[in-house]
């Protein structure tokens, strides 16, 4: 699709919204002109819409940014219970949890993937300018303690940011160092957990050096009874941060900033399962598997209770991240600023799953235990240090990652042009060691069915007698790659005449994408050696049937490069100094990468994946300045979309592939307003349509054996869905009070409607308004609050499944003492 055929495309779907926007414009408008009331704006209210975005790079307020932008200040952290950026998330129109494992959507856009497939992220999280790797954005340093701000950019950043913002941006701010001394200490209590903090920050040496460092330490425990390993289930977060930042100023117009930091976390979402144990213990079979074969799930039962799960593994998450960054800002001239940003994160990753997710008896394999062997050394794990594994189920993956970024540019600031320029340099590598065990069941029934049907009874009970009713299969995979990826960049915006802003924009991003996959395994199938003779043709020839077979050792290795235009264009109106409306277009994409399916061995091409991303925007300030209303409308369109392939039925026997074709619509609305000196309110909105359009399925070479297993068909059910975990609807409210005497409270209250969390869509999370309160007193250097969390007792789905659903936070309460000088 051409550029023009967007245009008209978004103008088509866009007609609704072009209504809207007027009608805004001309009510905001008429209100702007209108102002005569006296008095001044609270100094709060007045700086909402100066706030600079912190990804702009061309030091561009809100009210002058065309990227939709929310924020939260870190004054609304203090003392609120949310301890984590993830649980902040959902006091902003079109961003929520979707789904487990800390997993995150902007505009309905999954940080990581829409469906499961695809190398490096679509929406990027900065944490004090260090882009996180995937596993710290899922579990790493997230916590609130000494954040100053929290940005989300909705839609694509790509001109800017690059391979990484197809979907958004996350920028987490923490408090800077200062001259004078400050310091800060917080104690938490919560309904089964705490949370202690503190950060002083001074002078090293007068009008050159400062400091600030800071820590946490945070123990939340779950709310999950583990009816077969006792007790609850493990921790829900138990995790340290620690902090160093920098400020040196050697010159009036020279400043250095760095910052060091390191975080041990642990997390884990548990799972409240649906199913009932049986009378000796364990939980009840699928009988279809008796006589079809395949991987235990069990059964979900009637009136289960909520809240307790049957793990005989526990399941867990421990990430270990330490990062540095330097900045330098070296004002050369009136006009001129060189800048230099220097980045390094290191991240280390264990995570731990029950892998048919409950408690089962393989009594059909005559051991409790059996030999494994690893013959290419992959992965150092514990669990398999002795050479042999118990008959249980177990997923368990090592992640080392290291990312090492430079960006050197320049900033021209004058009355009439800003002008930004500059080159980025990254090199990423990762590497991921897994050993995945499973146990398939109902084997001799299976083998049966695979014999000739005119085979005599006799003989047939004969072969099967062979394989044991429960059959073992484990394997050992890993997938390093390494990642080159540099940019040329620039983006300036003229005054063409006062008031009409033009901006344009362009991205060069070349990428060099080296990756691997080395597998080993073993399915435990009786040796033809170990047979009669008879039987011996027939036994070789059931083990190499699809169904059931074994493999050894594979590797494989690709190179792609990966070249990317990517332009921008946008064109501002500043009406008056309290209305600004524009457009803006651009081009944004995903670098491509590969997809490994370890079972069959296969390593498959991924191409980048572009979207075309059209937005209008209105910003506002009302009623001299104690109000503001900002809106942002948008049209993408998604080519070339990474999707996923199933080849067969079987547990992640699939592979990736450019096959999709999608649109997303929508819009978000936010509005902040001191409705007296005392009491301030706030609003916003968010709606947000994605839906799979077409696919294309063309099967990778690598893979073009399989072609005949793939069922073009099995996409024309997903053609009309929306994407995982993508509520049409967000709505946010809330309302601030504080007085002279120090007394404060607020109450917060967000919805989120159902969203699907499959596809094709079949089953939904259903629609949940959650409503959080928090009341203190502040005197001097001291504040006292209380809070509760989820104060309806909301029951709502974070992560469906039909199974075991990873249920929301019940309600709690809390109290936070904090003191600050």
């Amino acid at each position: 699709m051409s550029a023009t055929d967007c245009i008209l495309l978004w103008g088509t779907r866009m007609k609704a919204y072009a209504l809207v926007f007027t009608s805004l414009a001309a009510l905001v408008a008429d209100t702007a002109y209108a102002q005569t009331a006296p008095g001044s704006p609270t100094e709060a209210a007045a700086d909402l819409n100066d706030i600079v975005v912190t990804a702009g790079k061309l030091n561009r307020n809100i009210t002058n940014t065309a990227t939709g932008v929310a924020t939260i200040d870190g004054s609304r952290l203090d003392g609120s219970g949310i301890l984590e950026a993830r649980e902040a998330f959902q006091l902003l129109p079109n961003v929520n949890i979707a789904g487990a494992d800390g997993r995150f959507a902007i505009r309905g856009v999954a940080f990581d993937s829409v469906n499961g497939v695809g190398v490096g992220q679509l929406a990027t999280t900065y944490v004090d300018g260090v882009r996180m790797s995937d596993k710290s954005v899922r579990f790493g340093p997230d916590l609130t303690w000494d954040v100053s701000q929290i940005q989300v950019l909705y839609g694509a950043q790509s001109t800017l940011q690059g391979r990484n913002a197809l979907a958004g941006a996350i920028y987490i701010t923490t408090r800077d160092p200062s001259f004078d001394w400050h310091g800060a200490a917080r104690g938490t209590v919560l309904e089964g957990g705490w949370d202690m903090a503190a950060a002083l920050s001074g002078p090293v040496v007068k009008d050159l050096l400062a400091f600030r460092v800071s820590g946490e330490l945070h123990r939340s425990d779950a709310v999950v009874s583990n009816l077969v390993r006792g007790g609850d289930s493990a921790p829900r977060a138990d995790d340290k941060l620690a902090r160093l930042k920098l400020l040196i100023t050697p010159a009036s117009n020279l400043t250095a900033r760095a910052v060091f930091s390191y975080a041990d976390i642990r997390r884990r979402d548990a799972s409240s399962d649906r199913r009932t144990l049986n009378g000796q213990g364990y939980l009840d079979r699928n009988p279809a598997l008796a006589t079809s074969g395949g991987f235990e799930a069990g059964l979900p039962s009637t009136g289960a209770p909520e809240r307790v799960t049957y793990l005989d593994i526990a399941e867990f998450d421990r990430n270990r991240t330490a990062t540095a960054g330097v900045t330098l800002d070296w004002k050369v001239a009136h006009r001129l600023t060189l800048t230099s940003e220097t980045t390094y994160l290191t991240s280390r990753d264990y995570k731990q799953r029950d892998n048919d997710g409950g408690f089962f008896n393989y009594s059909g394999y005559p051991s409790s235990s059996y030999a494994i062997i690893n013959p290419l050394g992959i992965g150092d794990f514990d669990y398999t240090r002795s050479g042999r594994v118990p008959v249980s189920p177990i997923a368990l993956q090592q992640q080392n990652a290291y990312n090492f970024t430079q960006e050197v540019r320049g900033l021209y600031q004058s009355d009439t042009l800003r002008l930004v320029a500059g080159g980025f340099y990254t090199k990423e590598v990762r590497h991921s060691d897994n050993f995945t065990s499973l146990v398939y069941v109902g084997v001799p029934n299976l083998v049966k069915a695979l014999l000739p049907a005119a085979l005599p009874a006799a003989t047939k009970n004969l072969i099967a007698s062979f394989y044991t009713a429960d059959t073992p299969l484990y394997t050992f995979n890993a997938q390093p790659y390494t990642i080159y990826n540099w940019a040329l960049y620039a983006e300036g915006e003229w005054t063409l005449v006062p008031r009409l802003t033009l901006t344009g924009g362009l991205r060069y991003d070349n990428e060099i994408n080296r990756s691997a996959t080395l597998n080993s395994g073993a399915v435990l199938l009786p040796d033809p050696a170990n047979v009669p003779g008879s039987i011996r043709p027939i036994i070789t020839q059931i083990n190499a049937a699809r169904d059931l077979n074994p493999f050894s050792t594979a590797t494989d290795s690709a190179r792609l490069d990966f070249k990317a235009l990517l332009p921008k264009a946008a064109l501002r109106w500043n009406l008056s100094d309290d209305l600004t409306l524009g457009l803006v277009a651009q081009r944004a994409y995903r670098a491509g990468g590969t997809s490994t399916n370890a079972a069959r061995q296969i390593v498959s091409p991924l191409l980048p994946e572009h979207t075309w991303n059209f937005e209008a925007f209105l910003r506002s300030t009302l009623l001299g300045g104690r109000a503001r209303f900002n809106a942002n409308a948008y049209f993408t369109d998604w080519r070339d979309q990474q999707v996923v392939i199933a080849l067969s039925t079987q547990p992640n026997d699939q592979i990736g592939a450019n096959a999709g074709h999608s649109q997303l619509y929508g819009f978000e609305a936010q509005f902040d307003m001191d409705l007296t000196r005392q009491l301030r309110a706030r609003l916003g909105a968010g709606y947000s349509h994605t839906e799979f359009l077409s696919f294309n399925v063309v099967v990778p070479a690598s893979a073009s054996a399989y072609a005949a297993l793939i069922d073009p068909k099995t996409f024309d059910k997903v053609v009309g869905s929306s994407f995982i975990y993508a509520p049409r609807w967000s709505l946010i409210g809330g309302l601030d009070w504080k007085n002279s005497q120090g007394l404060f409270a607020s109450v917060n209250a967000n919805y989120r409607s159902a969203a699907w969390s499959d596809l094709p869509n079949m089953n939904k999370v259903t629609a949940r308004t959650l409503v959080d309160l928090r009341a203190g007193y502040k005197t001097g250097p001291m504040m006292i609050s209380v809070f509760i969390r989820n104060l309806l007792d909301t029951t709502w789905i974070q992560s469906d499944d039909v199974r075991r659903p990873i249920l929301g936070e019940p309600r709690s309460a809390g109290a936070a003492v904090q003191f600050k000088f």
